[in-house]
């Protein structure tokens, strides 16, 4: 599902993850080019605290549904890879982009963007 404001086009989650800077999209007869990215609000927070170790892999959500592999997620400072999910659970890699790995409470917020190809 895709919506467009004023120069902006919103994807959803799992659109999200196949999408990323210079892909060409095509809304009804109109081609655009993706010149950027940004992160988005999931509504989704941390069901459980993450450690400080690079072994603490997974994310549990209420809901994943809204997520999808190869997506980037930003909790804190930090951004984790989705490389697979099961049920309510998303298996992230840690501390990629060049974020740090850190430690995450249980409420933190959940943003989401697809990768940057």
């Amino acid at each position: 599902m895709a919506t467009t404001t004023a120069g902006t086009l919103t994807v959803d989650g799992r659109t999200s993850a196949a999408v990323g800077v210079g892909s060409v999209l095509r809304v009804g007869s109109e081609r655009m080019l993706v010149t950027g990215r940004t992160m988005a609000a999931t509504g989704q927070t941390l069901a459980a605290d993450l450690t400080v170790q690079k072994k603490d892999v997974t994310v549990t959500v209420a809901d994943a549904s809204g997520f999808a592999v190869d997506e980037t997620v930003l909790i804190d400072a930090e951004r984790m890879l989705i490389v697979d999910i099961a049920g309510n659970t998303l298996i992230v890699e840690r501390a990629v982009d060049g974020s740090v790995l850190a430690a995450h409470t249980t409420g933190a917020a959940l943003y989401a963007r697809g990768p940057s190809r």
